[in-house]
């Protein structure tokens, strides 16, 4: 059995403490530097198919001794994920910085209906913009339903450039989001919420396959078509229909990403809510699975 009552640790110390057979501490408070995160993915190398990834609260689970810990605390950490895309052969960065983070109910025994896998993290995104992300994943529903929240701090859009030019061949021109909220509930298999993003002056860049020198007639027709016929240039209105369905072949990070992304994506018009909610009802028909309760922001 592994119980801890509050620890303040990196995500390595974390992994190393697990690999420990057994650990009996009540009320110890463990301090340690923070050290950077680095992951990477390059998409060059064949995908690992037919491999399925688990939500957190069903990994907990999955652990072959008894773990009780009351909190993971991480103070002033960094996180980098970076991608080599195998279309552009160029890399995206993602980056998180000042990353403060607790996550309570870090168990897999002794669970009641009430229990919940609980994440609170604040931090630094591309070192500029003020986020804050909310979850609770309960450990006894049979979907693992969890609610998802996700709060930005004004930015200027060109700090997305050195994800969006090497991985989506997208540059942002001009652009500055004023606030970004989302609230969403989350099953095994789809989740269904709403996002709030008001933004101005947005413009895009089309790059063919991550390069600025390479313009012809395709290229001009996908800028003209984005900023003139989808994108909303100034969105004062904001709201948009949260939908994304899970590829239980990839991780829960790649789901998480997908939530807020769909909302982004609705939000400034590229899908529109009306369709987005309709390919929502269509999949809880053909899963059998009740309505996801009404999400209020």
């Amino acid at each position: 059995v592994i119980t801890h009552n509050s620890s303040i640790i990196s995500n390595k110390d974390l992994f190393e403490k697990i690999d420990q057979s057994t650990i009996n501490e009540k009320e110890k408070r463990e301090t340690r530097d923070s050290k950077a995160s680095y992951l990477t993915e390059d998409k060059r190398k064949p995908f690992n198919k037919g491999l399925y990834k688990p939500l957190p609260s069903a990994m907990m689970k999955n652990i072959n001794f008894k773990i009780d810990i009351d909190s993971v605390k991480v103070n002033d950490g960094v996180v980098v994920y970076e991608e080599l895309n195998d279309k552009t052969n160029k890399s995206g960065l993602v980056k998180i910085s000042q990353l403060d983070a607790i996550v309570n109910n870090f168990k897999n025994h002794n669970l009641k209906e009430t229990d919940s896998l609980r994440l609170y993290l604040t931090g630094n995104f591309m070192d500029s913009a003020k986020i804050r992300f909310r979850l609770s994943e309960s450990f006894t529903d049979s979907l693992h339903a969890f609610t998802y929240g996700l709060r930005f701090r004004p930015f200027n859009f060109k700090i997305l450039n050195p994800i969006l030019e090497p991985l989506f061949s997208v540059r942002i021109i001009s652009g500055s989001l004023d606030t970004l909220r989302v609230n969403a509930i989350g099953r095994e298999h789809t989740s269904y919420g709403k996002m709030n993003m008001y933004y101005k002056d947005l413009k895009i860049q089309y790059l063919n396959n991550g390069n600025d020198s390479l313009k012809n007639l395709k290229s001009r027709l996908i800028n003209f078509v984005a900023n003139d016929l989808l994108l909303k240039r100034n969105n004062k209105n904001g709201l948009g229909i949260v939908y994304a369905e899970r590829d239980k072949e990839r991780g829960f990070a790649n789901y998480w990403l997908k939530i807020g992304l769909s909302g982004v994506l609705s939000s400034s018009r590229v899908k529109k809510n009306k369709k987005v909610e309709n390919k929502y009802k269509k999949q809880l028909k053909k899963m059998k699975v009740p309505d996801i309760t009404e999400v209020d922001l």
